[in-house]
């Protein structure tokens, strides 16, 4: 999943890195993509939950860059261990620590019942291992993980988790 986003605002960061000549901020390019590829981002209405939602999609993009000294990753509002941790140190602790967080649950959903990102997935699966078994055994485990980014998105009663709720339910 992050690669997934990670590809996807790949375009976004190109073109600010053509642009941030003194000013190292990426916030305006999240903000971008957010406003671009996430339409739901528009419905959140409190600035304060806006900022935290692209600082988290920031950590999500920027994961692969964790050890680096950048600037604009500096004081970053989690530890990247919280993206990290479930992609390369699985556990169902770090699972459940990423899915608490309603922004994760959502994008994981997002990208679990999207059309691009069940194939992306398809892709990567198959990349990785070509056997039926096991390409079919992932796929479950996908649609059991975004069962459970959706039952964790639907725990937080938060009105940013709400307003992502009900996104991803017209999604489906």
């Amino acid at each position: 999943m992050a690669l997934f986003y990670k590809t996807q605002f790949k375009p976004f960061q190109d073109k600010w890195l053509t642009k941030r000549k003194g000013n190292f901020s990426v916030m305006p390019a999240l903000e971008e993509f957010a406003t671009s590829y996430l339409p739901v981002y528009e419905e959140i209405r409190d600035d304060e939950a806006k900022n935290k939602f692209l600082e988290y999609l920031k950590l999500l993009v920027f994961s692969h860059r964790h050890n680096k000294n950048d600037a604009y990753l500096k004081d970053t509002i989690e530890s990247f261990d919280l993206v990290r941790d479930p992609m390369y140190k699985y556990s169902k602790s770090s699972e459940k620590l990423f899915f608490a967080q309603p922004v994760y649950a959502f994008l994981f959903a997002c990208f679990s019942i999207s059309t691009a990102g069940r194939t992306f997935a398809d892709e990567q699966i198959m990349e990785a291992n070509g056997d039926a078994a096991r390409v079919e055994r992932m796929k479950h485990e996908l649609d059991v993980m975004s069962d459970q980014a959706r039952e964790a998105l639907r725990a937080n009663n938060t009105a940013v988790s709400s307003i992502l709720d009900a996104y991803i339910q017209r999604q489906l």
